[in-house]
């Protein structure tokens, strides 16, 4: 899974990935137009519990990649200079955005060329780009369409996309897409279809009533263009992220969090895009597999390898919660938790499978 983070220049968005990475890259309007990139495994106590049952030879876990992308420069008024076609191609690759906000201005000496600190404009302004960049990629494969006077089921699709879109006013995720028009549009790769996380990055000081007064403005805007929002102070909680997991508890108690910001951005995340993880254990390895929600059994097993898709018999099935409460397979399968489960099963968040198969 690869996440892009993308912002208006100064809005916190390399701090943010450092704070999410462990990076080091460098921050401010010296930080460089090239982007960064960085792999963190996803925490899961889960697979943490099952090594230590099994101890295998190796432990993987899903993991998340990270891409800091250079933004379009903010005038100050919220207006932005226009996403330019470099960024919005690696835009396009991402399976999901996320929108970092500033909620900092003048006083803490990071309102670009004198300007105010608007959150819920910059919202507005970006995903509006968001959207005035894929009807301009419409536009252009309609005029081609036509130019070679193709009247094709993707010519109905795009032409009515296009009226629903409204210039770029309604981001297409706010869109009643069926089936076949999803299929029409995938390898368009839409920005303003990707699922979208706003970040609202703050100061260290900021307390919880005004981090939380923040938050909810936000969202209030955020929520009817089909967007999640979270907060973020990533300086401190970059500083609590370098801790022993021991020590942490205090520090995040005192900012009113239960979790580190690592945690809680991967929560986010799985939630935004509708995943869940389910693991496969042995004496070799105890991994993590990362699949949308509602995936059935038949294609988890080609989530591991296209053999077992391919000669797919039966999965071996049990709940994380049922095997950690007995401890073995073998109790499992004698009380019944252990089941064989069939190609069209639907796989739960954490079951542990085997599966059975035949090329």
């Amino acid at each position: 899974m690869q996440v892009g983070i993308a912002g208006y220049h100064g809005s916190g968005k390399t701090t943010v990935f450092n704070c999410l990475t462990g990076a080091e890259a460098a921050t401010g309007y010296g930080g460089g137009r090239e982007a960064n990139r960085g792999v963190i495994k996803v925490p899961d106590e889960r697979i943490d519990a099952l090594s230590v049952i099994y101890k295998p030879k190796k432990t993987t876990h899903a993991n998340i990649s990270f891409v800091d992308l250079p933004g379009p420069a903010d005038g100050g008024d919220g207006s932005g200079s226009g996403i330019d076609a470099h960024t919005a191609g690696e835009l396009r690759k991402m399976d999901a955005l996320v929108h970092v906000v500033r909620g900092y201005g003048e006083e803490h000496g990071m309102a670009p060329h004198g300007g105010k600190v608007d959150p819920a404009q910059n919202l507005s302004d970006f995903d509006a780009e968001l959207g005035l960049l894929d009807v301009m990629v419409v536009d252009g494969r309609i005029e081609r369409l036509k130019r070679e006077g193709k009247k094709t089921r993707e010519l109905e699709v795009l032409s009515e996309l296009h009226g629903k879109m409204e210039d770029g006013e309604k981001p297409a995720r706010l869109l009643e897409l069926d089936d076949q028009t999803r299929s029409v549009l995938s390898g368009f790769e839409l920005l303003s279809l990707k699922p979208q996380l706003v970040l609202l990055s703050l100061p260290d000081e900021t307390d919880a009533a005004e981090a939380d007064q923040l938050d909810q403005q936000l969202r209030a805007l955020a929520m009817p263009r089909g967007i999640e929002v979270m907060s973020l102070r990533p300086n401190i909680e970059q500083e609590i992220g370098q801790l022993p997991p021991e020590d942490q508890a205090t520090f995040l108690e005192d900012l009113g969090l239960s979790e580190t910001a690592r945690a809680r951005f991967i929560r986010s995340c799985y939630a935004m895009l509708d995943l869940i993880s389910f693991v496969t254990v042995g004496e070799d390895e105890v991994r993590a597999w990362t699949i949308k929600k509602g995936t059935v059994a038949l294609k988890a097993a080609g989530k591991i390898h296209s053999d077992l898709e391919r000669g797919f018999i039966r999965a071996e099935t049990v709940a994380y919660d049922d095997f950690i409460a007995l401890g073995k397979m073998s109790k499992a399968r004698d009380a019944g938790k252990l089941r064989l489960e069939g190609k069209d099963y639907v796989v739960q968040d954490g079951d542990i499978i085997n599966v059975r198969f035949n090329v």
